[in-house]
């Protein structure tokens, strides 16, 4: 047998060895081994800091930097707060934080026992929720630091010592205050796929700090060349100068844009009282 035969053959035995081997071991693998998928199911099982029946949450006492409120129960499956009775809220918002606060999830119980609570914020909470149910039952959480890797912030809640990891939009509702539960839609939006729905706009005026002068414009007069309409908007320039205007930009891109505007937070509910905190004074 020629040496190329030889190293050939003893590559083709090696190969068949080791595919035997393998295969010994698939079919011998301790049971104990072949469970560990449920185990690990097991582990992932969600913790909570406590459970209470569906839409049973009466009221739920928030106090941090902003100071101190209560999201009220209302109505059936309905919450509110006295002191925005007065504007558009949110009730989403309002039912979001119901349920989470009925039944508080965490992400993973740490510890058993919390021997030094400023280590994780938890002397000095950055937010604290009471929230009682109808059965007279009350929880009293408290929200610490946020975790290293910011996924999370630890937690505890009364009458249990150990420390819990909750998620950063449970612990938000312990930190926000009670303006982010109004509607921040400042311009209703519509339906884009629907040409009905586009808004009819019969003028707009642009006042900047750095002009000397208005920028004035009008609802476009209808013009007999269908090529024009194509592209002209439905405003007209009237002032400082008359002229007409491009669709895409003037509508498509300065003006339905306004439409479905909505704010990334509110900062207050007087907004005369801090007109000059924030520049309304002498708007830009």
């Amino acid at each position: 047998m020629n040496k190329k035969k030889k190293t050939l053959l003893i590559g083709a035995v090696v190969l068949v060895l080791l595919i035997g081997a393998m295969l010994a071991l698939l079919f011998t693998q301790p049971k104990d081994d072949a469970d560990t998928s449920s185990a690990l199911s097991a582990e992932e099982e969600d913790v909570y800091l406590y459970q209470e029946e569906e839409n049973s949450l009466k009221s739920l006492q928030v106090t941090n930097e902003t100071g101190t409120y209560s999201l009220e129960q209302v109505g059936e499956q309905k919450w509110g707060i006295t002191a925005l009775d007065d504007y558009k809220t949110d009730s989403e918002a309002y039912t979001d934080t119901a349920e989470r606060y009925t039944q508080l999830a965490a992400k993973q119980k740490l510890l058993d026992k919390v021997t030094d609570k400023a280590k994780y914020g938890l002397d000095n909470p950055s937010g604290t929720g009471v929230a009682t149910f109808n059965n007279g039952t009350t929880h009293t959480v408290t929200v610490g630091d946020m975790t290293p890797d910011e996924a999370g912030y630890y937690a505890m809640v009364d009458g249990d010592e150990a420390l819990y990891i909750i998620t950063v939009a449970n612990a938000q509702k312990l930190q926000q205050s009670q303006l982010a539960y109004l509607n921040m839609t400042i311009i209703e939006g519509y339906d884009t796929e629907d040409s009905e729905a586009i808004p009819t706009i019969e003028g707009m005026t642009i006042e900047r700090k750095d002009l000397d002068y208005k920028v004035v414009m009008e609802k476009a007069q209808q013009t007999g060349d269908d090529e024009t309409q194509m592209y002209a908007s439905t405003l007209q320039m009237v002032s400082p100068v008359e002229c007409d205007l491009d669709s895409q930009h003037a509508d498509e891109e300065i003006i339905l844009p306004l439409f479905g505007l909505t704010a990334e937070e509110a900062v207050a509910l007087d907004a005369e009282a801090v007109k000059s905190q924030y520049g309304f004074d002498d708007p830009t």
